[in-house]
């Protein structure tokens, strides 16, 4: 035959429930922080970030001033300047053009560090470019 619960083991059980849900409070607030730091700002190396950085991944071309081209991805971007992405350790120019495609603008940037596989650019120039004929 089972018990009814009493009043010490209702007592307990609220105080156990009570523990856990502040518990899932803070977990959940932590979470949000951390979330919502992701979304707000990324560091990159230095960490003497004049403007925040925000997620942007677009496609560009890094045009090299003797002709050559290289595939890259833009990572993340700020007012000032770029985190791109390459496929391979590649020994960017001092200064060059990069294209996107997707923005129908050349940006001509100076390279400010240097990463295993990503650049950090600052931007330099903007220059609008007409749609193709036809892309509309």
């Amino acid at each position: 035959m089972l018990k009814k619960p009493d009043r010490k083991m209702r007592a307990t059980a609220d105080a156990a429930a009570e523990i856990e849900a502040a518990a899932r409070r803070m977990l959940d607030a932590r979470i949000g922080r951390i979330v919502g730091r992701v979304g707000e700002d990324r560091l990159g190396p230095g960490f003497n970030r004049k403007e925040k950085r925000r997620a942007a991944k677009r496609v560009a071309i890094i045009m090299l001033p003797g002709g050559g081209m290289i595939d890259c991805m833009i990572e993340d971007l700020s007012a000032n300047g770029f985190r791109i992405e390459l496929a391979a350790p590649a020994a960017a120019p001092l200064r060059f053009a990069l294209y996107v495609p997707t923005l129908q603008k050349r940006f001509i940037v100076a390279r400010r560090w240097v990463g295993e596989k990503a650049i950090g650019v600052e931007i330099r120039r903007i220059i609008e470019l007409e749609p193709a004929p036809g892309a509309e």
